[in-house]
Parts: C-alpha cells; structure tokens; sequence
C-alpha cells in the first residue's frame, strides 16, 4: 500500500502522478547551432523566415534555461493560492537569486520559472511578499466551492478512517486543517530566510 504523506505547508495529502521525464528537455548544441545562424548579422542565406525574431526569441529563452531543472513554477498559480498580487517577476527572480538560488524563464510560459530552490524558499519569498501586499478575502463563489472541497475531503477521510488507513496524530488534526484555506495554512507561518527583492543590476548601480 502506498503511504499517506501530508505536504508540510497544507496539511494536505500528496497526490501522486506520473510519469515524469525528469532529464535535460534540450541538447543545447543542437539549440546553438540553431540560434546562431538567426542571431547572425552576416548571414546571406537567400531563405527569408517571415517567423526569425520569434524564432530567435524562443531560442534564446530555451538557451538560458536551466536544463537541469525538470519542472517549473507559475507565478500567477501561485498567487492564487495566496489570494494577492503578483509580484514582478523582475522582484521574484531576483528574491531566488538574492537568496543563493539558480533561476530562468520557461519557455512554454512567460509567467513561470525554473529554479533549484525548495518549495519552503519559494513561500517564504510570498509570505514576505505577502507582508506588503495583504491578501485579499475570498469572493462568495469561491468559499461556496471550498466548502464544497471540504465536505468532500471530509468524506474522503472518513472512509479512511474507517478503513484504518490514517494514523492516530494525522487524524486529530483534521478538524482544524479543514477549517482552513491552503493560502492561510501557508502564510500562518513565519518566513525562516531573509528575502531581497532588489535586482542584482540595481544593486551594481548603487555601488
């Protein structure tokens, strides 16, 4: 039997999904090779590409991303689960890579980015985030549709129980977990990093 996990954020149980390709998504050689005849002021190739600067623009994006890093965050998902505004991602980056991170774009998704930080980084950058930026309160359709969540995940934990397939110490906190919003679960606790939103750039200058 596969083991229940709760995540350390939430309280709520992993959901387990795959397969995962979790190799390099790109031969960079092979993107060079591609990139330089397009980025290439000499070039006297009689071939006309109506699509050249996207092209170029694609291929420098999958250039500079971390080839190392399989997955990727969406900044705006994430800000959903927090119910406040999204920060710059001019700001963000600069958090992850204040805080001694590796970070780039994806090229699928202008809104996301790729890092080798841990989740705990990443939401202790938004509860900081989150300390000038209050999030705002749950619409009426929204708490309709989480109410909804929790009945059903109450459902859910009964048959668990039934089946003894809960421990003891992950049941006595189900009434509590439930009373809560993922967001506020999440921003309960204090950030244990120091978070700079300053760009690197930014701080050159002031030198």
């Amino acid at each position: 039997a596969i083991t229940r996990i709760r995540m350390p954020e939430t309280g709520a149980f992993f959901k387990v999904g795959g397969p995962i390709w979790l190799g390099p998504l790109h031969d960079m050689n092979v993107v060079k090779q591609a990139l330089q005849p397009l980025s290439s002021k000499e070039n006297k190739s009689e071939m006309v590409l109506a699509t050249k600067e996207r092209l170029r623009g694609l291929l420098t994006t999958v250039s500079e991303e971390l080839n190392d890093v399989p997955l990727f965050y969406t900044l705006p998902d994430i800000c959903q689960v927090l119910g406040c505004r999204t920060p710059p991602m001019q700001q963000f980056r600069a958090a992850l890579q204040n805080a001694g991170y590796r970070v780039s774009g994806y090229h699928k998704d202008p809104h996301a980015v790729k890092t080798d930080a841990p989740n705990s980084v990443i939401w202790d950058i938004m509860r900081v985030w989150c300390q000038t930026n209050k999030p705002v309160g749950l619409s009426k359709k929204k708490q309709r549709r989480m109410e909804k969540r929790r009945q059903k995940r109450k459902k859910e934990d009964n048959k668990c129980k039934k089946g003894n397939a809960l421990e003891t110490n992950d049941q006595e906190d189900l009434g509590e977990i439930a009373q809560q919003t993922a967001g506020q679960k999440i921003l309960a606790v204090s950030p244990s990093i120091e978070v700079d939103f300053t760009p690197t750039h930014s701080k050159k200058r002031d030198i």
